[in-house]
C-alpha cells in the first residue's frame, strides 16, 4: 500500500505519517479527525487547517487505511498494534491513558 500524503499540509504530512504507519500518537488535531471528532477536530484545528478541512478528511478517507479511524476504539488499537508496521511492543492502554 503506497500513501500519498503530499495533498495534506506541509505541518500535517509527518503527523499523519508517523500515525499511520507506526501507530505514533499525533497531536489533538489528528488524533480528533481519525477519531471522527468533528467538533474536537474543529477546535483544535488553527486556521489553516479549518481552511484545509475537506483536503484532510478527503485524504484520511481515501488514502488512510481502514482501521486507523473511525472511533475511539479504531483508533486506540490502531495505535496499539503499532499502526501499518505493527512493531509496537510493551504498549498498553495505560500508556494511551498516561498511566505508565
Amino acid at each position: 500500500m503506497t500513501i500519498d500524503y503530499s495533498g495534506l499540509p506541509l505541518s500535517l504530512q509527518g503527523g499523519f505519517k508517523r500515525y499511520i504507519e507506526e501507530g505514533v500518537q499525533a497531536g489533538h488535531f489528528i488524533m480528533a479527525v481519525c477519531r471522527n471528532d468533528l467538533m474536537g477536530a474543529f477546535g483544535h484545528a488553527d486556521l489553516m487547517n479549518q481552511e484545509n478541512m475537506k483536503i484532510i478528511l478527503e485524504f484520511v478517507y481515501n488514502q488512510a487505511p481502514f482501521g486507523c479511524w473511525g472511533s475511539v476504539d479504531d483508533v486506540k488499537h490502531w495505535i496499539l498494534k503499532g499502526g501499518l508496521k505493527g512493531n509496537r511492543v510493551g504498549y498498553t492502554e495505560a500508556h494511551l491513558e498516561g498511566r505508565e
